[in-house]
């Protein structure tokens, strides 16, 4: 990622794009960076699950992602992969705009973002949400307003 921009003479380093004080990984970015765990523990917070934030450790994102889920009840768990790759793929596009369009949020304004973009995403993946569901991403959107 950073380290390949580098080689080809794309950018002048290769830290984090977020905190600038670590190499950028995908382990790090997702997960192990300060600007991340931040958006991470405000979307679990709105769910009572902050329990389960990443807190730094050297966890890779997949050993994260599934030491965690094994600690939500089975009923919510595919709600919590769907949340997780939400908010992976929004910290993600929040990298890209940084780096290739100079744009940035705090991590405030990406949870808020992504608190709208739960909800609808729940709205148009559950047709018929289950209760599960419907109580999961509301607890988000809640957060939000």
């Amino acid at each position: 990622m950073a380290e390949q921009r580098k080689r080809h003479n794309l950018q002048d380093n290769d830290d984090c794009i977020f905190c600038s004080q670590h190499p950028e990984s995908i382990d790090h970015l997702l997960l192990n960076c300060s600007f991340s765990r931040e958006v991470w523990f405000i979307i679990l917070q709105g769910l009572d699950w902050q329990s389960i934030s990443p807190t730094g450790t050297d966890l890779s994102f997949v050993d994260w992602w599934n030491q965690s889920r094994r600690a939500v009840c089975k009923d919510n768990r595919k709600h919590f992969d769907s949340l997780v790759i939400l908010v992976a793929w929004s910290i993600w596009l929040e990298r890209n705009a940084r780096t290739f369009n100079r744009q940035q949020r705090t991590a405030s304004q990406l949870a808020m973002l992504l608190k709208h973009e739960a909800a609808i995403w729940a709205h148009d993946t559950f047709i018929q949400p289950s209760a599960a569901a419907a109580t999961t991403f509301s607890s988000i959107h809640q957060v939000a307003q």
